[in-house]
C-alpha cells in the first residue's frame, strides 16, 4: 500500500465516524422530540378526564385592603382633623385687597 492509498482510506474513515457521530446525534434528538411529543399527548388526555378547576373567588376592595389574619394593622385608627371652625372660616388673602380665599364657595363681587 502506498503512503496516498493510506491517506485515501484514512480520509474515508474520519468520514464514516464523522457520519455515524451525526447519525447517532439525529437519533438522539428524534427520542427526545418523540418523548416531549408523548408527554403533551398524556397531558392533553388528562385534561379531558380532569375535573373543571373553579375560580378563585374575586375580592371586594375592603377585603384586599384588610391584614391577612394574624398581622396587626399599621394604624389602629385614623380620625382627620380639619382644625376649628374659626381657622376654617378665616379669610386668606393671596393679592392684598384683590384676590382672597375663604371656606365658602362660589365668588363675591366686593368693589
Amino acid at each position: 500500500m502506498t503512503k496516498e492509498e493510506q491517506e485515501e482510506m484514512s480520509i474515508d474513515q474520519m468520514n464514516l465516524q464523522q457520519y455515524k457521530a451525526y447519525e447517532r446525534k439525529m437519533a438522539e434528538q428524534a427520542e427526545k422530540e418523540e418523548a416531549a411529543r408523548a408527554l403533551e399527548e398524556a397531558d392533553a388526555m388528562m385534561n379531558q378526564f380532569a375535573p373543571p378547576s373553579k375560580p378563585k373567588p374575586k375580592m371586594t376592595r375592603l377585603q384586599s385592603m384588610k391584614p391577612p389574619p394574624g398581622q396587626k394593622p399599621k394604624m389602629e385608627s385614623f380620625y382627620p382633623d380639619s382644625g376649628m371652625s374659626e381657622d376654617r372660616n378665616e379669610v386668606s388673602e393671596v393679592v392684598e385687597g384683590k384676590i382672597y380665599l375663604t371656606n365658602y364657595r362660589g365668588a363675591e363681587n366686593v368693589e
